[in-house]
């Protein structure tokens, strides 16, 4: 004899009725490439940003802008990055599902621990593009390392604990040069790869994104 259905009170209202269905598809393409979580997804999510590394306004006439996103879980962050593969009309739905997956293993996922986009602007009063490409990358490498030094204590306001994840998404023209059809691909990839070496992130995938985490000594490892 089949179960009777439970019917609902006049006050009560069905569970699936009480999310948008952009929400229910997302959970469902979540469901569905293995990566279910009940976790809330936090929307605002705030873009923290102070000046760093003081001395190179000094020393070098530029400014160091850092800025730090922190999402309370990583569901947020994964629904973050769906909506910005929904703003792309050239990609499929399979597409899409193939990005979340990548992403979902880049940052671990299953592993309930906090995430973050971490990056950093350069203001600057005058031309750096009159220096040569050698000293631009020199320069970029020092502040890379220092960069590191700071990413083990605070950054914008924000101290790291084991487990932790960051995601870095490498941008900027190639070194020594003002912009050409080429510049902004070769100097996304020159980025990725200095970041890789000196901060220890992950090779970039296919998202354009870099992905470490803390260790209990709050060294940065490749996810």
């Amino acid at each position: 004899m089949p179960k009777k259905i439970k019917l609902l009170k006049k006050n009560q209202t069905s569970i699936i009725k009480k999310f948008p269905p952009n929400i229910l598809k997302f959970e469902h393409i979540l469901k569905k490439i293995g990566y279910y979580d009940n976790s809330p997804i936090i929307k605002n999510i705030n873009n923290l940003k102070n000046p760093i590394l003081e001395n190179y306004k000094t020393e070098f006439k530029i400014e160091l802008i850092g800025f730090i996103k922190y999402y309370p879980n990583k569901k947020s962050y994964v629904w973050s990055c769906y909506q910005e593969l929904l703003s792309d009309p050239k990609l499929t739905k399979k597409e899409i599902r193939k990005y979340l997956l990548e992403i979902c293993k880049g940052i671990i996922f299953l592993e309930k621990t906090r995430i973050a986009e971490v990056g950093w602007e350069i203001s600057y009063t005058h031309n750096l593009t009159h220096k040569s490409k050698k000293d631009l990358t020199i320069l970029y490498l020092k502040i890379l390392k220092d960069l590191k030094v700071m990413l083990r204590k605070e950054f914008c306001g924000i101290s790291p604990k084991p487990g932790d994840i960051l995601v870095g998404r490498p941008r900027g023209l190639k070194f020594g040069f003002s912009g050409n059809a080429n510049t902004g691909e070769e100097g996304s990839r020159q980025r990725g790869l200095s970041t890789q070496k000196i901060l220890n992130f992950s090779k970039v995938n296919v998202w354009n994104e870099q992905y470490a985490r803390y260790d209990n000594n709050l060294n940065l490892h490749p996810t």
